[in-house]
């Protein structure tokens, strides 16, 4: 606590408020606080000569919003009683199952974890015991060793615990804690203060303006945190570009081996770009991009697949931990539909089909529908080959926030702006201007492909059957995505940057800093669909958010 009062106070924090603060954060009383901080001083050594809090490592330290996650240091007693850990093995085994459950964007409770448990502790002691029994049977074989004895004499006693439902529900609560798992709370019950939502939105503005900043005027050295090639960056900052994306799902009926109509999430991720934004002398020019379809299926990649069914290029990934590998000329079944109807649409000059193809920058798939950190990696691969230099803003989602990904972020020159829970529908373009849109044309696409198949089976004096395939869901998001681009282009992306805040500030290279945009010219030019101004700020955002918007770098 010494240690970050000495620099909020290097900040320049007003003591009251950093009372407050700190009362927050802290268990202890503000009183308590009070007398700790008027004795701050000697507090601080008392520690260091105990050696305490060593390694106490603060989350954000910027003064404000802070989460803290406190690590065992020396002469700090780590948590429980301090009994040797003997089933360590299970429990890293069960982490790692669980991490690749949450990665695909599985949800995975206590009792998921008791049963992965489980079913590593049911072969660990398979295992001991045979080897047990053979070494008894056959003196030449190599006996247990001590660790393996004591292994096997502890799983036999929390086995006989596990008989009884208290057992398993401790057990299942140790299990959480071991690994580091904890219950969310989902979105729509989780309440923020209306002082933490503004933090949120301005902190969010912030990250945008300095990554903005940093393209623009940062140094090789600077530069270097962030991108593998410098260079590049520096030589191609005129043409960077502003990339805003979010998913938008749906459920689609689909009709499955047996015969039966199953209901399946299907995706896609919408993408917003604004073009010579950090070239002060032309115009910036935004445009809602050709989105990524994700549909239900092992993974693949439709760019990836040539007309004859064969990979095109290597790809190696690990899914629900089983390495898997794409093999340049190897054949494949997957997407086979989609990669026929490309084809046969190519042949035949099906410009309507063609048309609808090209609304998808790419169509993959997922086992479960969804945006997982392998095709958060593939979708940014594929970006870096249209976009030298980019900054791509997103929601914290954490198939974005993995080392696969944040490595591909690295090698393709794409930086990274973020932002936090819950702040989507004030911050995130996709879901203020654009989600809406693209949703209401695919609920009238499905009515339009209903009438269809009910007169179809009219003529044909069937019944009905509405359930999707590849065709038909391209046709339905393809023509969904054109009728939103007549909508959304026309200087919507810009409003909606306007509105949120993003487009704030400009850089302007020959200036050497950030500008206002509200002074120039295609800002002014900007009207909704009344033809009133557009204005910073929307109904989602609290109108004392942005009062300082643009006195933030008036230093």
């Amino acid at each position: 606590m010494c240690k970050y009062i000495k620099t909020c106070e290097r900040k320049g924090n007003d003591q009251k408020d950093l009372h407050e603060h700190l009362s927050k954060i802290y268990p202890e009383s503000t009183d308590e606080i009070i007398k700790i901080y008027a004795q701050r001083d000697y507090w601080q050594d008392q520690a260091g000569k105990m050696r305490r809090g060593e390694d106490l490592i603060l989350g954000q330290q910027e003064y404000g919003e802070l989460d803290m996650i406190i690590t065992t240091g020396v002469g700090r007693r780590a948590g429980g009683a301090g009994v040797k850990l003997v089933l360590k093995e299970l429990f890293t085994k069960t982490q790692d199952w669980h991490t690749g459950e949450r990665v695909a964007g599985n949800f995975a409770g206590r009792a998921d974890l008791f049963t992965e448990w489980v079913s590593h502790a049911n072969k660990l002691q398979k295992d001991l015991k045979d080897k047990k029994d053979a070494a008894a049977a056959n003196p030449e074989l190599e006996v247990l060793t001590p660790e393996g004895e004591e292994q096997l004499s502890r799983l036999n006693t929390r086995f006989k615990y596990l008989v009884n439902a208290r057992g398993k529900t401790d057990c299942a609560k140790e299990i959480a804690t071991r690994i580091g798992a904890y219950a969310v709370m989902p979105q729509s019950l989780s309440v923020l203060t209306s002082a933490r939502e503004a933090h949120r939105f301005k902190s969010t503005l912030q990250c945008q303006d300095e990554m903005m900043w940093i393209i623009a005027f940062g140094q090789r050295d600077e530069l270097s945190k962030h991108v593998s090639n410098p260079d590049v960056v520096i030589a191609s900052r005129k043409s960077a570009v502003l990339l805003f994306s979010d998913q938008v799902c749906w459920w689609v009926n689909f009709k499955n081996q047996d015969g039966q109509i199953d209901k399946y999430r299907i995706t896609l991720v919408l993408l917003q770009i604004v073009k010579n934004f950090f070239d002060a002398e032309v115009e910036p020019l935004g445009e809602f991009s050709p989105s990524v379809l994700i549909l239900l299926g092992p993974h693949a990649q439709l760019s990836n697949i040539d007309d004859e069914h064969c990979f095109i290029e290597d790809r190696v990934f690990v899914s629900a931990g089983k390495r898997m590998e794409h093999k340049k000329g190897q054949k494949t079944a997957l997407l086979e539909k989609v990669v026929e109807m490309r084809k046969k649409a190519e042949l035949d000059k099906n410009e309507k089909t063609l048309e609808y193809l090209k609304q998808f920058r790419d169509i993959v798939q997922q086992p479960s529908g969804f945006q997982d950190a392998i095709i958060s990696t593939w979708i940014i691969e594929l970006l870096a080959k249209y976009y030298t230099v980019s900054l791509h803003q997103r929601d914290m989602f954490i198939g974005n926030r993995t080392r696969s990904s944040k490595e591909a972020m690295y090698k393709t020159q794409q930086f990274s702006s973020w932002i936090p829970g819950k702040m989507g529908p004030a911050c995130q373009i996709t879901n203020s201007d654009v989600a809406c849109s693209v949703k209401a044309h695919v609920r009238v696409a499905e009515n339009e492909f209903r009438k269809e198949m009910k007169s179809f089976a009219a003529d044909e004096t069937e019944r009905p059957t509405w359930t999707c395939g590849p065709y038909e869901l391209v046709k339905i998001c393809g023509g969904a995505l054109i009728n939103s681009k007549l909508e959304i282009d026309n200087g919507g992306i810009l409003a909606a940057g306007v509105r949120n805040g993003q487009l704030s500030w400009r850089p302007d290279l020959k200036k050497g800093k950030l500008v206002k945009s509200d002074e120039q010219e295609w800002h002014m030019a900007l009207r909704t669909k009344a033809g009133i101004p557009v204005r910073l700020g929307s109904p989602s955002i609290h109108c004392t958010w942005t009062i300082d918007r643009y006195n933030v770098f008036k230093n």
